[in-house]
This record gives structure tokens, sequence and C-alpha cells, in this order.
């Protein structure tokens, strides 16, 4: 019996190729995205200021399985505070994170079909725990990102606390003198 030599599982040349052929998949993605960002509709009663109505539109759904169990309205205000939180910063901050709302949304259209924002709730629940546990460290990193902001932005909201059993802040605030 003659052995054959074990071929490599993947070539140089195939590599080369499918990473050439993912970057042009993306960014014709990305692209497609942005021409039709203001087709989507953003969040009821808020224009988003900082991101695209896709990327807002995405960040909504994503608040909304996170923090949406607790507090549904508190989840579009959320969304709402990190855009306009967004406004204060550089544009590689804005645009980092709508990269990776953008990743989010169009990764579900490769895994599921179907846009992220446009999922049920449990196939959104679903696709985020798998990001949480991909073995591709960019899909981990969006979404870990994308959860630190909607957390952080949530709890730090002082009508969240009664909700966590917060008391507030132990220092008391100063209340500022009147002008008379």
């Amino acid at each position: 019996m003659v052995e054959r030599e074990a071929e490599p599982a993947m070539t140089r040349r195939t590599f080369l190729r499918r990473g050439a052929a993912t970057a042009v998949v993306f960014g014709a993605l990305r692209t497609t995205a942005a021409a039709r960002s203001d087709e989507v509709d953003g969040e009821p009663g808020s224009a988003p200021q900082a991101l695209s109505r896709r990327a807002f539109k995405v960040l909504a759904a994503v608040a909304a399985v996170l923090v949406g169990d607790l507090d549904a309205a508190a989840a579009a205000r959320v969304a709402r505070r990190i855009d306009a939180e967004l406004t204060c910063h550089g544009d590689w901050l804005r645009r980092d994170v709508t990269d990776a709302l953008l990743l989010i949304e169009y990764l579900a259209v490769v895994t599921r079909g179907r846009a992220f924002s446009r999922l049920a709730a449990e196939d959104r629940r679903t696709r985020l725990l798998a990001m949480s546990t991909s073995r591709f460290a960019l899909s981990r990193a969006a979404f870990q990102g994308i959860k630190v902001l909607v957390c952080f932005f949530y709890y730090t909201c002082d009508e969240t606390w009664p909700q966590i059993g917060y008391d507030g802040p132990w220092v008391a605030r100063a209340k500022p003198a009147s002008v008379a």
C-alpha cells in the first residue's frame, strides 16, 4: 500500500484568492450600505446625528436584544444616547462603531440570509451569541465593542438604577446656588 503525502489544507494561492474575494464582498456591502442608508428608517422620533440611519437601526436592534428584556424603552434611549455621544468624538471612533455595526448587520446576511435588523428577536439573540463565541477575532471584537457601549450607556442612565437595586451615588450631588 502506497501512502500519499497529505496535501496542505489551503495553498498560499487559494488563501490569497479567498482573501481578495472576501475583501471585495465586504467592500461591495459597505458601498451598498452607504448608498442605501437614507432608505432605512431609524428609531421613531429621533433622526441619527452621528450614525447613518442603517447603523442606528442596527444599534437599536442590538440594544433591544441586550437590554430590551429589562426595559424596552430604555433600549431605544440607549441607542439615541450613544449616537449623541459619538457627535462629541472624532470621526475615527464614529467610523469604527459604524463598521462594527455594519459587520453585525451584514454578517447575518451571510449566515442567516437576512440582515440582522430584519431578523426575529430570537434569531438576533442567537446571532449575537454566535458572534460572542466566534473563532474570528474581528467578529468577537465587533460584538464586544458594541456590547460595552450599550451596557455602559444603559447602566449609567439614572432611571435604570432602581431596577438593579442601586440607590445612586453615595456622595450627595451639590445643588447649584440659586441666582437671586
